[in-house]
């Protein structure tokens, strides 16, 4: 109970008034409850999403429900994408890169990645019927850091920061309790077909983003977790919009 508390409270602006008394390692020990911290991110935007609904039309309570995810998280992995998207796109230096993600003004090219995050976000849930959009909004969190993990296991590209409680020092045995947890939820919620194609799908994607970031940064950060988090949402949310398309969504 204390490591999961642990993770949303570092995670999301939840507010739960309970003094922990941790140590550092506890930090990497506890990422085996980010599914956990995702379903009940997803509840919370579900539950705010449905009393939306009953007021609203369903593109208004979408809108909503975005500004209410962004509020339950505090933006914490919205400005990761900002910072990340200023730095790799800003065609310099390793050094100088990661000199442009450590700096807390925005960016023209973080700009446009929040604005296109929202786009997306908005754009996939639209396409969605009631039910697809409740099932996009809980998959979507759970599957996202489920797999942030798999990003961990990576050396730390800076000497210091928040992303050092985690990068490098994630046991095998808490990543597979993520992984597990999270493939869990998939097919619970989703069936059997359509959970593992968005579990192993978002797994494709995850790799491939690792792979960029440590190929380009040598190892990743806080920032590139927090990008990794947003773009795995926004992936979901993508593979339900494909999935409802193709008529495999019941």
């Amino acid at each position: 109970m204390k490591a999961c508390i642990l993770m949303i409270q570092f995670f999301t602006r939840i507010p739960i008034d309970t003094q922990l008394t941790v140590k550092i390692e506890d930090f990497p020990r506890s990422i085996c409850y980010l599914p956990i911290v995702g379903l009940l991110l997803g509840l919370l935007n579900v539950i705010f999403f449905a009393l939306a609904y009953q007021v609203f039309a369903q593109n208004v309570a979408i809108t909503l429900v975005l500004i209410s995810n962004v509020c339950l998280t505090g933006a914490f992995h919205l400005d990761g994408l900002a910072d990340t998207c200023d730095g790799i796109f800003s065609d310099r230096s390793r050094e100088r890169i990661l000199e442009i993600m450590h700096d807390s003004r925005i960016g023209t090219n973080g700009a446009v990645a929040v604005g296109l995050d929202f786009l997306l976000r908005f754009a996939c849930l639209s396409s969605l019927d009631l039910q697809q959009t409740i099932l996009a909004l809980l998959s979507a969190p759970i599957l996202s850091r489920s797999l942030n993990p798999i990003l961990m296991r990576a050396k730390y590209a800076r000497e210091e920061g928040l992303g050092n409680l985690f990068i490098g020092k994630i046991e095998p045995i808490n990543l597979y309790k993520s992984l597990f947890l999270g493939g869990f939820f998939a097919v619970v919620m989703n069936g059997i077909l359509c959970g593992s194609i968005l579990y192993f799908a978002s797994i494709g994607f995850v790799l491939c983003y690792k792979w960029y970031i440590v190929r380009l940064l040598d190892g990743m950060t806080g920032d590139t977790l927090g990008a990794g988090n947003e773009l795995g949402e926004i992936v979901v949310m993508l593979l339900f919009s494909g999935l409802a398309k193709q008529g495999l969504l019941s």
